[in-house]
């Protein structure tokens, strides 16, 4: 787990969040990839369809993985992006309402 929060700025956090899908891009022989995505409410506040382009770039580039999961905690409020990803993307239910009860404040 990437300790996101923890990660200097956003340019730096960028950096590494690109790095993370590199390696996991370029491993050779991964059959089985499961990626759990959690998130601070600190980063929801000014996430829009700009925030899920910037993150569904890198992730494109891993293909090799016969079984590819990733699990989110929220569906995201800006189109079905994270859809046409090469992989199965869960959107888990653990917070079912979580944009809606951060905007709401």
């Amino acid at each position: 787990m990437l300790p996101y929060e923890r990660i200097g700025d956003e340019i730096e956090r960028k950096e590494h969040w690109e790095g993370f899908w590199k390696v996991l891009a370029e491993m050779e022989g991964l059959v089985h990839l499961r990626v759990d995505i959690r998130v601070d409410l600190i980063f929801c506040k000014d996430w829009d369809e700009d925030t899920d382009l910037t993150l569904l770039e890198p992730i494109r580039a891993v293909t090799g993985p016969k079984q590819f999961q990733i699990a989110l905690p929220f569906r995201s409020q800006h189109g079905n992006a994270w859809d046409t990803l090469l992989c199965k993307v869960q959107w888990e239910s653990a917070w079912p309402n979580y944009f809606d009860e951060f905007t709401n404040r």
